[in-house]
């Protein structure tokens, strides 16, 4: 698996932060290995060259213990790690100086390296690079334990090191990759239900306002004719044809495609169906004038947005939270909020490549002349508010 992803998807995220804190930990055990061996075989080695290599690698750990637990857990980091052991690797040379003698049965300290060094590569280069540097890396090390400056060691000792030094990495870095293409697939079809959930509600909503137009060429019609039927006097006739002028001019205005808007009450009702339809135990509460209307491509918005946000809240703010959506309608406008009692998260912390937090919510809400505020924490749940108001 390449994992050259079009994006990176948040379960993919996941899974990386995921596994490069268990690989950290990993490192940390055999660094630690490694570091107690070195200074033990340090009096061997060249120290200029001995303790850049060894300064390389340790650095090379911490900085990916750093970026996996308290940064945002990028995977390049990875490639740093591969680097240090090539590095140590080819001046392994100019490490071994002329005291050089290592007991029999133990290996030099650069052998507690070579397994964290082909899973490190492996997470991250594309799979054919990834196969090709796990099998140089067993092989380099095998030659070199078998030369003078490795150790002299008897080539099955030797062999047997260095096909355990692949085996193992290599049986974990395919586990992670059927992980993440797993995750991928798993958010992709999210993504295409996600997508099938908001063209309904795009077509519920155009749907209501078909209805609504029908309704009042239905009423506008019905009431002029009724009108012309009871009339029996000038002023009754009168009475009827102003009632058919204004049918008319009532058609008309319904039939105009601009401007395009769209009632609070229909876009309620759309997402009240959506939403008992996505979680019914969801509460939802909803305030003021149905008869205010705003232009379709806000309404889109916002249900868009808010359907997205309750997507959200549904995979990621655990299984016992409580949800609450809050619609309101004022002379002016419109206000969504939806909340839950979950995990929460830091908002700062959501990847630039998240398409649904940051597009769908924010950056199309925003599109429309929409604001979007976000209260959320760990652990104190999460607030998202939609708020649009007509320019006065």
């Amino acid at each position: 698996m390449t994992d050259a992803s079009p994006r990176s998807t948040f379960a993919l995220r996941r899974i990386d932060r995921l596994t490069g804190r268990v690989f950290t930990v990993g490192t940390i055990l055999t660094g630690g290995e490694m570091v107690i061996h070195a200074l033990e075989q340090r009096e061997a080695f060249v120290p200029l060259w001995f303790w850049a290599a060894l300064g390389f690698l340790v650095a090379a750990q911490l900085f990916n213990v750093i970026n996996f637990w308290l940064l945002k857990a990028e995977r390049w980091p990875y490639l740093v790690h591969g680097l240090a052991y090539l590095f140590a690797f080819a001046t392994w040379s100019l490490q071994v100086g002329p005291a050089y003698r290592i007991d029999a049965g133990v290996n030099p300290w650069l052998w507690s390296a070579v397994g964290p060094a082909s899973i490190a590569v492996g997470m991250y280069v594309p799979r054919i690079w990834a196969l090709a540097y796990m099998a140089f890396v067993p092989i380099g090390w095998t030659l070199l334990h078998l030369s003078v400056a490795g150790g002299s060691e008897k080539f099955d000792r030797a062999l047997t090191d260095g096909i355990y030094s692949t085996l193992f990495p290599g049986a974990l870095v395919a586990l992670v990759w059927m992980l993440r293409r797993a995750a991928l697939r798993a958010d992709y079809a999210m993504d295409d239900a996600l997508a099938l959930q908001i063209d309904e509600v795009s077509k519920e909503t155009q749907y209501k306002e078909q209805t609504r137009i029908d309704s009042i060429v239905y009423t506008s019609v019905f009431d002029a004719l009724k009108s012309a039927a009871k009339a029996k006097n000038a002023s009754e006739y009168e009475s009827a044809r102003q009632a058919s002028k204004d049918s008319l001019d009532r058609i008309e205005a319904a039939k105009r495609p601009q401007p395009e808007e769209v009632s609070t009450m229909s876009l309620f009702q759309t997402l009240e169906r959506i939403v008992a339809k996505l979680d019914p135990k969801c509460q939802l509460s909803i305030r003021g004038s149905s008869l205010t209307f705003v232009p379709k491509e806000v309404a889109n918005a916002l249900s868009d947005a808010a359907v997205q946000a309750l997507n959200n809240s549904l995979q990621h703010a655990g299984i016992k939270t409580e949800r609450k959506i809050h619609l309101r309608s004022t002379r002016h406008g419109v206000k969504l909020v939806i909340s839950d009692d979950g995990v929460g998260f830091r908002p700062s912390k959501v990847p630039d490549q998240s398409l649904g937090f940051r597009f769908v919510i924010i950056k199309r809400v925003e599109s429309v002349g929409g604001v979007v505020h976000i209260d959320s924490s760990p652990s104190h749940g999460t607030q998202i508010i939609l708020e649009w108001e007509a320019q006065k």
